[in-house]
């Protein structure tokens, strides 16, 4: 196995990797994920913006067919990156979020001075945080799990992921401080692509005709099926000539059905562009 990050940085997907899943590497590729033969595969999961090089460098190496399993966030160019670099998407992980407001035992609610969270935490708890009229400070994950092995008792609570053990010498303020329905989506690649029995979704990269309506004509045949599409998301092509545009587009449907492989066929047909990004099954997770 190459890993393409620093030590301090493995160390840190790692705890955050035990956090996510609550189970060893080994145990999610084979029971939850699916995977068995790692060859060509390449597993997503979060890690900050920063490490931008090495998210480039990843897509590069899998597309040649290295055998990878470093851990990256997906961001807004994965779909992108995918067509570029001519990766499948075999697997999905979809990780629903809970936090948890903790503090010392002698703080209460109302006497919190300042609230410290991870810059994923702060996002994800927006709208519970807005309404604090005290302090939030932004700390490193690794920061925050030491702060709450020996908390102090200065009026400071932190958000930490609901299923966080905390010891006797911690209390829980308020569960459920991440905004409604918020979660993160991660996902396998592969050099080759590869249907498994169990797929249950489908993600597309297509290009609509440039005329009024040309959206429309090829998604309502996804509505009259009542396919639920769960991404829509645009990109200019720049082609010097007309305002084009490319979607990438993720649906709830499974491949091996005969009305959806027509679907998916007549897309081919009627598209300028069109690529099949996967069908694969989304594993739904609790953090």
């Amino acid at each position: 196995i190459r890993v393409y990050l620093t030590k301090d940085r493995f160390a840190c997907c790692c705890r955050r990797f035990a956090i996510v899943v609550g189970t060893k590497f080994e145990t999610l590729c084979t029971k939850h994920i699916g995977i068995t033969h790692m060859t060509g595969i390449v597993i997503f999961l979060a890690i900050p913006v920063n490490d931008f090089l090495c998210f480039i460098h990843t897509f590069n190496m899998v597309s040649k067919g290295e055998e990878l399993t470093p851990f990256l966030g997906v961001k807004s160019l994965t779909y992108d990156l995918l067509i570029k670099n001519t990766c499948h998407i075999v697997r999905g992980i979809k990780v629903n979020l809970h936090y948890k407001l903790v503090a010392a035992n002698n703080v209460p609610f109302t006497s919190l001075k300042t609230i410290v969270v991870d810059h994923s935490a702060y996002y994800h708890c927006s709208e519970f945080l807005s309404g604090m009229k005290c302090d939030i400070v932004e700390k490193g994950p690794n920061g925050i799990m030491k702060d709450i092995k020996d908390p102090s008792d200065n009026f400071i609570g932190w958000i930490v992921p609901a299923n966080t053990p905390i010891g006797d010498n911690l209390h829980v303020l308020r569960n459920d401080v991440a905004n409604v329905g918020d979660y993160v989506r991660y996902i396998c690649l592969a050099k080759n692509p590869k249907v498994h029995a169990d797929a249950d979704s489908i993600s597309l990269m297509i290009s609509a005709p440039n005329v009024a309506g040309g959206l429309d004509d090829v998604l309502s045949p996804l509505a009259a099926l009542g396919i639920n599409l769960t991404l829509l998301e645009s990109r200019p092509i720049v082609d010097g000539t007309q305002n084009n545009h490319r979607f990438f587009l993720d649906m709830d449907a499974d491949i091996h059905e005969p009305q959806v492989q027509a679907i998916i066929n007549q897309l081919s047909r009627d598209c300028p562009s069109f690529t099949l990004l996967g069908a694969y099954k989304n594993v739904e997770l609790s953090l």
